[in-house]
């Protein structure tokens, strides 16, 4: 059988919003591939990447890359109106 989990590693917490309509275009990538490398960075960029088997005997890799919403965050008042004692 596969292995489900290769290796899964978080060095610190990581949340991003991304468009789901981009990321099902990788739908099919991951359906033929034999490994899958998912990966973000500290700008909030998602890698995908795929290893596919083609004939021959031979890998190939697809790589896709999402960049997420930019939102503001927590706790971050933008109204501009400060008060002062």
């Amino acid at each position: 059988g596969r292995e489900l989990l290769e290796t899964f590693a978080v060095q610190e917490r990581w949340a991003q919003t991304y468009k789901f309509d981009l990321i099902k275009s990788s739908t099919e990538a991951m359906r033929i591939a034999s490994k899958i490398s998912l990966r973000g960075d500290r700008q909030g960029v998602l890698s995908l990447q795929f290893m596919v088997e083609v004939e021959g005997g031979g890998v190939s890799f697809l790589d896709f890359r999402f960049v997420p919403f930019i939102s503001h965050e927590d706790g971050e008042d933008d109204s501009g109106d400060e008060q002062d004692d």
